[in-house]
């Protein structure tokens, strides 16, 4: 059995692939990077390196808090 019928077989064709992998060209290079600056943008300032705090933090074993201090007031 070549390739092509290994994709079939999960539900993958040619046409499939043709249209899934702009998206995740766009998903690599466009969502990414704003993701990681949407994050920079939430966080408070700190005088260390990288310069901001971190937006999650664990509390505890299984607990994760999330500090969204840029948001109430301007920073």
């Amino acid at each position: 059995m070549g390739t092509a019928g290994r994709l079939r077989r999960f539900g993958v064709t040619g046409r499939g692939l043709v249209v899934v992998l702009p998206f995740l060209w766009l998903l690599l290079f466009f969502v990414v990077p704003f993701v990681i600056v949407l994050k920079i943008s939430f966080s408070d300032i700190d005088l260390a390196i990288p310069p901001y705090k971190p937006l999650l933090e664990w509390v505890g074993k299984n607990s994760l808090a999330i500090k969204l201090g840029c948001i109430s007031m301007p920073c």
